[in-house]
């Protein structure tokens, strides 16, 4: 068994895995989960109001993906003294696209003493971006979350240390999540396929 912690260029997250068989090359099961982000999303501020809060701007929805991977490894170099076994590798299996929508402050100016409503950006929000306050409360939006099924692969490269009873694994790679129906992450288009060069490091047993 082990338990690691993961970087992406489209997100973070972290992994529980379970070997299948060490012999002479790695296989194993692992369950993965990540924020997606979008490549264009970027934090922007409205200065015209006190104390702003940065928001993405154009974004609809929050996205994390769950993953389920059959892993093979193999092993290019034994470990040596000090010195870490090298493998190569591919992973890949089913994905679900998990979004929550994406609230903002808005000042729709029907009721200035109301204050700003709450909403999700549209093309009135975005035409109308000095009037966006900043980010709603994360809770927003967690009794509207859906889901989308795809599936992802990734190849990488992999150090590994093991101790008589303890192993660390140094992983980095290419991974690449397909989504047929497509995710809305931003708006006025679909995300169907997103990359992203990975890192990752993972403590188990041995």
């Amino acid at each position: 068994m082990g338990v690691g912690i993961q970087a992406a260029t489209n997100g973070i997250g972290g992994q529980l895995e379970y070997r299948l068989s060490t012999s002479r090359n790695d296989h194993l099961m692992s369950l993965d989960i990540q924020t997606l982000r979008h490549p264009q999303e970027t934090k922007v501020q409205n200065n015209l109001y006190i104390n702003p809060k940065p928001y993405a701007f154009g974004k609809l929805n929050n996205a994390t993906v769950l993953r389920l991977s059959y892993e093979f490894n193999k092993r290019v170099r034994q470990a040596g003294v000090q010195k870490p076994e090298f493998s190569i590798g591919l992973s890949g299996g089913p994905s679900l696209g998990i979004l929550k929508p994406y609230y903002i402050g808005y000042d729709d100016l029907e009721d200035s003493k109301q204050g700003p409503v709450v909403v999700q950006q549209s093309l009135e929000t975005s035409k109308n971006q000095n009037r966006i306050y900043g980010p709603a409360n994360w809770t927003n939006g967690l009794n509207e979350i859906t889901s989308e099924f795809g599936v992802h692969l990734n190849i990488h490269f992999q150090l590994k240390w093991v101790n008589f009873d303890s192993q660390k694994c140094w992983q980095t790679g290419l991974r690449c999540d397909y989504f047929p129906k497509g995710l809305s992450l931003m708006l006025g288009e679909k995300t169907r396929i997103s990359t992203g060069l990975f890192t990752r490091y993972t403590l188990g047993n041995k």
